[in-house]
């Protein structure tokens, strides 16, 4: 990890800040754009303690290692002195709690299994790397535009090799979402407790909460830890196929052992014959999307300032890629004046042997370096492409969001206009 005294919001000018898209109990997180490509991804920013900096350093080196779909993908790290800053893959519509909030709604069955096989691949290759997420929940889900589900947030993750007797001394995870043996304090836990917090996470995409949410927090531990009785499911069970209470089971056994693995869990009938696509999710990301622009003159016009920078980053972007087109160009032309040149020497054969070895010399490096740059140029023209309908697209948003706000002004007008009269 990389210590840097430089400004947090550039992050050594690799990224630039957009805007801040959540903030949680001790992180924040921004939406920002990789300088040198145009990329948009999300910065974690965590305010660091020499006692904390060891559980982040843990973190990093979990995420970092990670290459499944289902995992958010980790880009790089900086520590800045006060803070650490984590760059990672953006996913555009948030977590599934934020969708379940933004569009006030409990998910179907479709849509949670959709949700709940992205996160058992996620679950199974990282259980296979020996490595435990615990805490998966609906806030650590998160869906990119595509409807796809990632596995985020590894702040509390772990090595299976961790000391246990560590493990013993607290009690780590969302309260609500442990497994009976963890609150017990049973050092020996497995990548079961995943499977348990999965259950718990299917029974809160369906309810809107997590089971005991009304309770006060020891008592809903009590009923958790107390292996005598039965395990939580929906509130309304009639509401719900077999096959999904089957499923919920299976993953909420309150003995560790019985529970079946991520591997086991997706070859259950649910999630091998009647899971549907990530279409699905993909129609709820982009109504969620859809809702939080219809929002408030305030946030558009946040909106609008956050397009407009991410604009103006984007013909920086466009600018320096336009100067290595030139430079390339240039190059092309000195080549040519060089061959010309050798070629004036070699017919008039006035020169000595030693001047034609060094034109040759020269001619091969130039040669060299301009096949380099035409591969550059190529790359890059087709970059400016891109770079150039992006610049379309969000000049287009620009005029949305300026026309949405002019509307509204005018309605405010008339409005007023109105009130005036009936005055």
């Amino acid at each position: 990890m990389t210590t840097t005294t430089k400004d947090s919001n550039q992050l050594c000018g690799t990224y630039e800040i957009l805007d801040q898209i959540g903030r949680g109990s001790y992180a924040s997180v921004h939406k920002a754009i990789v300088m040198q490509t145009g990329e948009i991804c999300a910065i974690k920013k965590i305010p660091s303690t020499n006692s904390e900096l060891v559980d982040l350093i843990t973190e990093i080196g979990i995420i970092s290692e990670c290459k499944c779909k289902n995992i958010v993908r980790f880009l790089s790290s900086e520590w800045s002195g006060k803070e650490v800053l984590i760059a990672m893959e953006y996913c555009a519509g948030g977590s599934v709690k934020d969708v379940m909030r933004q569009l006030s709604i409990t998910l179907t069955t479709e849509q949670i299994t959709v949700i709940v096989r992205d996160v058992l691949n996620g679950l199974a290759y990282l259980h296979s790397s020996n490595k435990i997420h615990r805490d998966v929940k609906a806030a650590n889900i998160l869906l990119n535009e595509d409807g796809v589900a990632k596995l985020g947030d590894f702040g509390v993750s772990e090595p299976l090799d961790t000391n246990t007797s560590t493990r013993k001394r607290s009690i780590i995870g969302t309260l609500l979402w442990l497994p009976p043996e963890v609150i017990n304090q049973d050092p020996n836990y497995s990548t079961a407790i995943d499977i348990w917090s999965l259950g718990i996470t299917i029974i809160e995409m369906g309810d809107g909460e997590p089971p005991y949410n009304h309770l006060e927090q020891s008592a809903a531990l009590r009923e958790i830890a107390n292996i005598d009785k039965p395990s939580a499911t929906f509130k309304d069970q009639t509401k719900w196929p077999r096959d999904l209470l089957d499923f919920l089971n299976l993953c909420l056994s309150k003995d560790a052992t019985k529970r079946k693995s991520a591997r086991e869990l997706l070859n259950h009938d649910l999630i091998r014959t009647k899971c549907p696509s990530n279409d699905l999710i993909k129609k709820l990301v982009a109504e969620a999307s859809s809702n939080i622009r219809n929002q408030s003159e305030t946030s558009l016009y946040k909106k609008y300032k956050a397009l407009k920078k991410e604009s103006s980053c984007l013909e920086m972007i466009y600018q320096n890629r336009r100067m290595k087109c030139i430079r390339v160009d240039r190059m092309t032309d000195s080549l040519k004046a060089v061959e010309k040149e050798f070629n004036e020497l070699e017919s008039s054969g006035g020169q000595r042997n030693s001047r034609i070895t060094y034109f040759l010399q020269q001619l091969e490096s130039m040669r060299e370096e301009i096949q380099k740059l035409q591969r550059e140029k190529s790359e890059l023209n087709s970059r400016l492409v891109e770079k150039r309908s992006r610049k379309l697209q969000l000049d287009n948003d620009l005029k949305k969001i300026r026309k949405k706000l002019e509307d509204e002004s005018i309605r405010r007008a008339k409005l007023k206009n109105l009130e005036s009269k009936i005055g």
